[in-house]
């Protein structure tokens, strides 16, 4: 910023000092380079100065009767020139000696601060430098920096074009084969009928007596048998079937049988008591009289 304002300053002395300056007119010597404006305010800001400096020793100004405005560039603004273009000064700035014109070279800062507004000087009446055709190098873009601009993008700085890389296909996954055909013997079923399942019931073996029915021989009762049996039915009488009572019965009966013998025990209890208590009275009556 230092440097900015120095040449800032070392411009504006410039053009007052030098005798070859030009207010307000074109007729710039051809062959030179123009290497820079300044905008400064003038009348106290009620109006604007642009001044150029070339090679040679050669500068130029422009007064312009709108105010000054803080917002643009120290250098290289191309908003004054605009507004130059507007209050009638392109005579001044186009054509071969113009001050922005055809026979004269512009600096590599120049052409940075209009590549990096968007700015051709065709748009004027000046040269025409299409801002695509400046490719930017480290030093502009550095100056760009320095002085605020935007860095704008290379539109035709020289690349390498990108390779393209041809990606192979990806291998179509493998189609199922189908599954060979098995031809099926056909099973012969043997139908289930009851003598089979008699059939695989385990048989007892005739020599194991285990499982076996053995029949007892018919053999007549003895006399002894007889009376052996009688004896026993005399000694064990057999017990005639009562009738089944139900439970609840059952129950009620008892609860009868309960109750009347609570009945007398509490009657017994209450005649034991009055005696006891009519015999006591009558021994203290007794020991009284």
């Amino acid at each position: 910023m230092i440097k900015i304002k120095a040449m800032v300053i070392l411009i504006a002395l410039l053009i007052a000092l030098s005798p070859s300056v030009v207010m307000a007119g074109g007729s710039v010597p051809a062959g030179v380079t123009l290497q820079g404006w300044s905008t400064t305010a003038n009348n106290g800001g009620k109006s604007t100065m642009i001044n150029l400096l070339y090679t040679d020793g050669f500068s130029t100004a422009l007064q312009l009767d709108a105010p000054f405005d803080s917002s643009w560039h120290s250098l290289n603004d191309v908003r004054p020139i605009l507004q130059a273009y507007k209050e009638g000064y392109g005579p001044n700035l186009s054509g071969a000696d113009g001050i922005l014109g055809t026979g004269i070279n512009f600096a590599p800062n120049v052409l940075a601060a209009m590549k990096a507004q968007n700015f051709n000087p065709a748009q004027v009446g000046g040269a025409n430098i299409p801002p695509s055709s400046t490719v930017l190098n480290d030093e502009q873009i550095a100056w760009l920096q320095r002085g605020g601009y935007p860095i704008p993008t290379q539109t035709t700085a020289p690349s390498t074009p990108t390779p393209v890389v041809k990606n192979d296909p990806l291998p179509e996954p493998a189609k199922p084969q189908p599954a060979p055909k098995q031809e099926t013997q056909p099973v012969a079923t043997k139908p289930i009928t009851t003598a089979l399942l008699t059939d695989s019931a385990p048989k007892a073996d005739p020599a194991d007596p285990v499982g076996q029915t053995v029949e007892t021989p018919a053999t007549p009762m003895t006399q002894e048998m007889i009376a052996e049996s009688q004896k026993r039915a005399a000694e064990n009488p057999p017990t005639i079937n009562k009738p089944n009572i139900p439970l609840t019965e059952q129950t009620t009966e008892q609860e009868e049988l309960f109750s009347n013998r609570n009945i007398w025990i509490g009657v017994a209890l209450i005649v034991a008591v009055v005696t006891m208590v009519v015999v006591i009275y009558t021994k203290r009556k007794g020991k009284l009289a």
